[in-house]
């Protein structure tokens, strides 16, 4: 799971999100050199348990236009399968307050988002799959039913209707669900749902509670070779 693939901002509070390019290069490269298997998310549901060993599949979560600067050039050099859930209302959108009010600061909603036409091209090449993430990056555990709906059904015809794509599977803003916005997203007809749970995928997940392995933007390569043979982040704890 990545958001931003770009360089640090001294003093930031979300440096964390910020892979730098050469470190996301670096990932990529090493991941394909030592056999790992690409999946896109459509190929992990439909085929479950049926991967082949040391697959991965790669996703980004919010759409920060870095992802098409950054680390598009490295996906296409490598033929490399991606996933971005796409926020459709993203630009000028403050989005982190909505799992902590203190988390003021504006800096996500300074930050770049993807234009249509830099998702189009994207789309183009064949590697980039859209997914699904609300319209407006809620935190589902604080919306009303009706609310909850329309952010995780419209987020899909959004979509569709801006770049004529299948959207195939969701994820949760921050990681946070509970049972009904799970019922929704089967009700949507989504295929699978993605958390930030950290955890390896096997045959006993849930499709519609699939975790993901954060790459963090302070991590060490070690720590990320660690991370994908372990399932963890850290050894201990």
């Amino acid at each position: 799971m990545y958001h931003m693939v770009r360089d640090h901002i001294a003093g930031a509070r979300y440096n964390k999100m910020r892979v730098e390019p050469a470190e996301f290069a670096w990932q990529m490269d090493w991941l394909k050199s030592t056999g790992w298997h690409f999946l896109s998310t459509y190929d992990l549901v439909s085929r479950w348990d049926k991967w082949p060993e040391k697959s991965v599949v790669v996703t980004f979560d919010d759409g920060y236009s870095d992802n098409y600067y950054n680390a598009f050039p490295v996906l296409k050099r490598l033929e490399i399968p991606f996933t971005i859930y796409l926020v459709t209302n993203r630009h000028d959108n403050d989005w982190s307050i909505n799992k902590k009010k203190e988390h003021s600061s504006g800096e996500l909603k300074e930050e770049p988002k993807l234009s249509d036409s830099e998702v189009q091209e994207m789309l183009d090449s064949g590697l980039l799959e859209l997914g699904g993430h609300t319209l407006n990056h809620v935190n589902l555990l604080n919306e009303a039913e009706a609310v909850k709906k329309s952010e995780i059904a419209d987020c899909a015809k959004a979509l569709r209707d801006t770049y004529g794509a299948e959207i195939f599977t969701f994820c949760y803003p921050f990681g946070l669900y509970d049972a009904s916005s799970v019922q929704i997203v089967k009700d949507v007809s989504y295929s699978g749902a993605f958390t930030v749970e950290e955890k390896l995928c096997d045959a006993e997940t849930s499709p519609f509670e699939v975790g993901r392995l954060k790459v963090s933007g302070k991590m060490s390569r070690l720590a990320f070779r660690r991370m994908l043979l372990t399932g963890r982040r850290k050894l201990f704890g």
